[in-house]
């Protein structure tokens, strides 16, 4: 075992063959506040939100929305199906409508039944996030390597990692990685700057 381990590090602390530049971190700034996002997909999110005001514009009626999730919440309204409330039998033209008026007067009600265990929410994100980790997603569990404790999702386990450790971010002195796992350090190290990196250089 103590011999696989020397190895290993004098593998690792070998001159590499080629030269191997630091890879550069794509940035992409915002035209018009100049915020930079480390993905194309945040900045156009950003810039659709809060400059471009685009509009989702019903062709029956006309009506704008900010998202096409709203859009789609209202299109409801011309489907002619109605929305029953379980606790006055009131009818609404929509699912949105239905659930604001149960909020406003049955809001002490809970409004969402799992069908498959018979847990209640009072929204539907909720029992949708219950379905997924309990029902759909039952056999995956991200677990912590410090305490053993398991999570459904894995930025709820990433979460509980930089509580458990109570630290400040670790920094590559290499260039600008930050990350709150000493693991990940490592990682990044060897992955990118080709260095051997032992958890005691990282702890000093």
């Amino acid at each position: 075992m103590k011999q696989s381990l020397a190895m290993h590090i004098k593998k690792m602390n070998r001159e590499p063959e080629q030269h191997y530049d630091k890879p550069k971190q794509v940035e992409f700034p915002c035209v018009y506040c100049g915020k930079i996002f480390p993905r194309l997909g945040l900045l156009k999110e950003h810039t659709k939100t809060h400059h471009l005001k685009v509009r989702y514009t019903c062709d029956i009626c006309s009506q704008d929305y900010s998202t096409k999730y709203y859009l789609k919440l209202h299109k409801q309204v011309h489907e002619g199906k109605q929305h029953e409330c379980e606790e006055c039998s009131r009818l609404f033209p929509s699912s949105k409508m239905l659930y604001d008026h149960t909020m406003r007067s049955h809001k002490t009600r809970v409004l969402f039944k799992c069908h498959q265990c018979s847990r209640k929410y009072m929204s539907k994100p909720s029992l949708r996030r219950h379905i997924y980790a309990n029902h759909i997603n039952k056999g995956v569990r991200f677990s912590c390597h410090l305490c053993g404790k398991s999570f459904h999702r894995e930025q709820s386990l990433r979460k509980h990692l930089r509580e458990e450790e109570n630290q400040d971010q670790l920094h590559c002195d290499k260039c600008r990685y930050k990350t709150f796992l000493k693991s990940n350090l490592i990682a990044h190290v060897h992955g990118y700057h080709r260095l051997a990196i032992t958890l005691t250089d990282v702890l000093k």
